[in-house]
């Protein structure tokens, strides 16, 4: 399978730094979508031949980003209130809120339940919340997804 890295030139990395948290965030998780569908990540973005791969620019910038950021990337990128947010996904806003700041874990299987009504990709939940379980256990391992 050929892949397609995204690279991104030093003056895309400084208009990149400046949107915010939730959208970068948001660009993390599509870019997760697409190589778990086993696409081209995209094309190389126009002008931007540094060699710089988008995803590692992304881990540079925000470091780990854990389920419960992910899942407060959404809500921001998509205008939902806290209360409105937890009541889509079915949850007490106090349950969501300790999500969200890392207070409280979330099983695969809740996470799983979490995408679908959300319409996302359950294997991308899945990866955040097994990433999280591996860092909360000390283990110093990446998750990657395949289909």
């Amino acid at each position: 399978m050929k892949k397609y890295l995204v690279t991104i030139s030093k003056q895309a990395q400084k208009d990149i730094e400046k949107i915010p948290k939730y959208l970068g965030l948001k660009l993390m998780r599509w870019q997760d979508t697409v190589e778990l569908m086993g696409l081209p990540y995209a094309q190389t973005i126009r002008g931007y031949m540094d060699n710089t791969k988008a995803k590692d620019f992304f881990k540079e910038l925000y470091g780990h980003v854990s389920f419960g950021e992910m899942l407060s990337s959404i809500r921001y990128s998509e205008g939902h209130s806290q209360k409105n947010f937890a009541k889509l996904l079915d949850i007490s806003q106090q349950d969501l809120c300790d999500i969200e700041k890392g207070r409280k874990s979330v099983s695969v299987e809740r996470a799983v339940r979490f995408a679908k009504l959300l319409k996302d990709s359950p294997e991308v939940f899945a990866k955040y919340v097994l990433q999280d379980q591996l860092i909360r256990a000390g283990l110093n391992c990446k998750i990657k997804l395949s289909a």
